[in-house]
């Protein structure tokens, strides 16, 4: 359901342009046979080639691509991607849970989104201030494991340019 300004409860309550999303019935998925099937996980079509572990966001056109810390490109993240998969094949989402990653993380750290670096784009390292390619920083969760994110992404935060 569409949100009225002031009123979004958690990044999936936002829907862009009124335009539906093309997913399947949501199902559940594992990376590397760690983590196990999530009931909230959701299937959509990948816009692109999808990395699993990375943070992801579904775009107008109702496909999903990995994010960026660029509010231009209005990529935040809103899941996790749990498959990795070619562009115009079915991705599983995650929202809620846990994810594997392929990082190695320093347990109880949080982890953020960051522009891409070797394919990944999420670190423990928080972007600090604005550039020509990154306006946002965002809090996607924190490490349990040295491979593993508890997911709890916020919405994002742009820098300001005083």
């Amino acid at each position: 359901m569409p949100f009225i300004i002031g009123e979004a409860r958690s990044v999936d309550d936002i829907m862009l342009f009124n335009k539906p999303a093309k997913r399947s019935a949501s199902i559940g998925g594992f990376v590397n046979n760690t983590i196990t099937t999530n009931v909230n996980d959701k299937i959509y079509e990948a816009g692109e080639n999808i990395t699993a572990g990375n943070a992801v966001r579904l775009f107008t056109d109702g496909k999903i691509y990995e994010s960026t810390p660029l509010n231009s490109d209005n990529l935040y993240a809103q899941w996790f991607a749990v498959d990795t998969v070619t562009s115009g094949n079915n991705v599983t989402v995650r929202r809620t849970g846990e994810i594997a990653s392929t990082n190695t993380l320093t347990i109880n750290l949080p982890v953020y989104l960051i522009i891409a670096i070797g394919g990944i784009n999420i670190s423990q390292t928080p972007i600090t201030e604005k550039s020509s390619t990154a306006d946002l920083w965002q809090y996607l969760g924190y490490a349990t494991t040295a491979n593993t994110i508890a997911i709890d992404i916020k919405l994002p935060e742009l820098f300001l340019t005083i």
